[in-house]
């Protein structure tokens, strides 16, 4: 049975338990070659019927939710397309991410730059005054030797 024939059948036998009359299903006491009792299991499995007494089904609160949507069917369509808008989301986050981080190192290289330029800055400062003062000094050399 292909995953498509068995999500068919998950969808038609919540849809059974659903429309029960009495609250509770029976499968028919011939299955084909179990695979009615398969599907049965695994709706079990996702808490959309309960099993009574290992012959008779119930639906659950949840069950009951899936099939009024549409059916199992149409909640496996629900769920993909979430799955894809969270992915398309988780997308757009790392891509806001990173472009944040790119922002983040180009500020720093550009405060390393700055950086670098304010040292040099401050040296060509130093050397001005230090040129400045012995410019000073010579004036007041040859002022003192004139007079």
């Amino acid at each position: 049975m292909t995953s498509e024939e068995f999500d068919n059948k998950c969808d038609f036998y919540l849809a059974e338990v659903y429309k029960s009359t009495s609250g509770l299903y029976s499968l028919p006491r011939i299955v084909e070659n179990n695979k009615e009792i398969q599907v049965m299991k695994y709706l079990v499995q996702q808490n959309l019927v309960i099993d009574v007494n290992m012959e008779f089904y119930r639906i659950t609160q949840f069950g009951r939710q899936v099939y009024e949507i549409g059916g199992w069917l149409k909640y496996l369509q629900f769920q993909k397309e979430e799955t894809e808008e969270k992915k398309n989301k988780e997308k757009k986050e790392y891509e806001k991410l990173k472009h944040e981080l790119e922002l983040v190192q180009k500020t720093l290289e550009d405060y390393d730059k700055t950086k670098k330029d304010v040292k040099a800055s401050l040296k060509v400062s130093i050397w001005s005054v230090i040129i400045a003062a012995l410019a000073l000094l010579g004036l007041i050399i040859q002022i003192i030797l004139t007079v």
